[in-house]
């Protein structure tokens, strides 16, 4: 029999013998298991969050990282390093002579030097017309050519750069200096860019035709462009709107009545009155005074003198006219 404390310490068996393991004595990297009744080691590697940067390895008792292939780490559980492997003589040699050696994360790969082709795992000094093939790396943009030197890219007239990247040319920018360029090649147009080119267009309020930029008749439009009491006037490449005498234009562009008898610039005889109308004015004589050779003079006609009144009975004379009534005894009906 044993003599072991069961609520602190477990018995181990032996051979020929026996002994107790405190359940809280187990060394670090180890837990105490109650199955099976023993310290049981710790497997770091199965924990949920990463304790490596690649690798775990599993110790008895403990734990190591390590590196995948294609990195290496100065000394056990230190940072891993990608390998150069073009950097390295023997795996130079295995891309092999006539090949480019390009490093990858954690790998590298081989490419056969421009001129040379691969076959049975090896460079060959093969030419291949890839301009023909379509399998160059030209831009779309330009033009592949196959020569003696091998592959040539040019790009196309209107694009600049190296050929296997070209960019359009904005020929309008290169002709800052010569502003007048378009100009000289066509009147009233200006140099707009294109993709790969240019055009020399028409400016706003002219229009292309028979070869020439002429000016566009805006107030011919079908659709009036003007408010109304007023005029479109055609301008050279624009137009503009004019109010008709009597009206003057707002600040929100409307021909509103302009008041004659407002202003110093229109007067009327000192005997009449200005009467301000639609777009312009009328003078009317006052009271006792009547229109002749332009001006008001006092009335000097007596109807009822003169027999010029149409009343039945009596004709009274007035300043501005006459007015009829009747004898006594009777009344108009």
């Amino acid at each position: 029999m044993h003599d072991c404390n069961l609520k602190i310490e477990s018995c181990q068996n032996l051979e020929g013998s026996f002994q107790c393991v405190n359940i809280n004595d187990c060394e670090e990297g180890f837990f105490y298991d109650s199955d099976w009744k023993r310290c049981t080691d710790v497997d770091e590697c199965a924990s949920e969050n990463s304790i490596c940067e690649q690798e775990c390895a599993n110790t008895e008792g403990s734990f190591y990282c390590e590196c995948k292939a294609g990195y290496e780490q100065s000394s056990r559980n230190a940072p891993c390093y990608d390998i150069d492997e073009c950097d390295q003589v023997a795996d130079q040699a295995a891309c092999g002579i006539n090949s480019i050696c390009e490093n990858t994360s954690g790998s590298f790969s081989c490419s056969c030097k421009e001129g040379f082709v691969l076959e049975n795992g090896n460079c060959t000094n093969r030419r291949i017309n890839e301009c023909l093939l379509g399998t160059h790396s030209c831009d779309v943009n330009a033009q592949c050519l196959y020569t003696k030197n091998g592959l040539n890219c040019l790009c196309f007239s209107g694009f600049i750069g190296d050929g296997y990247f070209c960019d359009d040319l904005d020929e309008c920018a290169l002709r800052k200096d010569d502003e007048n360029y378009c100009e000289n090649i066509l009147d009233n147009s200006k140099c707009v860019n294109t993709f790969g080119s240019f055009e020399c267009k028409c400016i706003s309020g002219f229009i292309l035709k028979n070869e020439k930029c002429v000016d566009v008749d805006e107030c011919s439009s079908f659709s009036k462009i003007c408010p109304r009491n007023s005029n479109c006037v055609n301008t050279a490449g624009s137009a503009f709107c004019e109010c008709e005498n009597g009206f003057q234009m707002n600040e929100n562009g409307f021909c509103d009545d302009f008041d004659e008898c407002e202003s110093e610039k229109y007067r009327c005889d000192e005997n009449a009155k200005c009467i301000n109308t639609d777009g312009s004015f009328k003078c009317d004589c006052r009271a006792g005074f009547i229109l002749k050779n332009g001006s008001c003079e006092r009335k000097e006609i007596n109807e009822c003198v003169q027999k010029t009144h149409n009343c039945e009975q009596v004709c009274n004379d007035e300043v501005d006219g006459f007015y009829c009534s009747c004898f006594p005894g009777f009344y108009f009906i």
